[in-house]
């Protein structure tokens, strides 16, 4: 919708879940001498300023999220340490007043001496411009104002054939959750070598479940599934408790990190009556 600005929520829980296993993810493919292409397909604004009025007021939500990592950083896993090496780039006086998005972390990652490339569609006309502002200069990032939706697969396959695709809906509307399974079906068949990222929602309503299940019939190859709630679910209303991430064909030695990090991560952010968070990994 176009309504929604990301700005609003930048680096509450469920932005630390994903930014953490993106970041990871891209860590381990750098392993290799061999370049990578990531797709952003609802890239947002790319960083955002958390000292910044939005509408009139500043945002909150990031306190509860990435504000808590931040204080405790010094007792991360490993498994944190690339993210943490990002946060502190964009940081680096030691207080916490930039959020980086996932374009901004996508671009943190990319090798000089190697054609990474990044490409970057956003729906929204402020964020879209603001994002192709803040690579105006990089001729390695593409950035497209435009429905990720359809226009991501429109840029596939990729010079590159290996990379990262990353799924980050606003699920302000029914059309996203409706979207996401035929998307990632027309990945597979147009960049089948592509890593596969869905980030969703943990919320009472009855198009998670819908999702859930689809997501779970579509998924015969490797895959991973994150799922990390910071409260208990709602007796009513349709609050967001926690989010959730699959991984199609992770890299190797990414469930070991996720294992590594989720435990910790769900201490420092979740309340007492909050579910256990669960990381499963399927293989062939």
């Amino acid at each position: 919708m176009l309504a929604y600005r990301h700005a609003f929520h930048a680096g509450n829980p469920g932005d630390l879940l994903k930014h953490w296993v993106l970041s990871e993810a891209l860590a381990l493919l750098n392993q290799k001498e061999k370049p990578w292409c990531a797709f952003d397909t609802h890239a947002g604004a790319g960083v955002y300023a958390l000292t910044q009025r939005i509408g009139g007021r500043l945002p909150e939500e990031w306190r509860d999220g990435v504000g808590r990592f931040w204080a405790a950083q010094a007792e991360a896993p490993a498994a944190f340490a690339t993210f943490r090496s990002i946060l502190n780039a964009f940081n680096p006086d030691g207080t916490m007043t930039v959020y980086p998005g996932s374009p901004a972390i996508a671009r943190f990652l990319m090798r000089a001496d190697l054609p990474d490339r990044l490409y970057c569609f956003e729906r929204h006309p402020t964020d879209g411009e603001a994002l192709r502002q803040l690579f105006a200069r990089d001729p390695r990032v593409s950035v497209t104002l435009a429905d990720g939706w359809q226009a991501a697969v429109k840029r596939m396959p990729p010079p590159v054939r290996r990379g990262i695709v990353f799924v980050d809906p606003s699920y302000e509307g029914a059309k996203d959750y409706g979207a996401v399974v035929p998307f990632v079906r027309e990945v597979r068949r147009r960049f089948p070598q592509a890593v596969v990222m869905v980030w969703y929602p943990l919320l009472k309503r009855y198009e998670v479940p819908i999702l859930v299940r689809r997501l779970r019939n579509v998924l015969p190859e490797d895959h991973l599934w994150v799922e990390l709630a910071v409260t208990a679910p709602p007796k009513s209303g349709w609050g967001m408790y926690g989010s959730g991430l699959v991984v199609l064909q992770p890299p190797y030695g990414l469930h070991e990190r996720l294992q590594e990090g989720l435990t910790w991560l769900h201490g420092l952010l979740a309340q007492p009556n909050a579910p256990e968070p669960r990381v499963e990994s399927r293989t062939r």
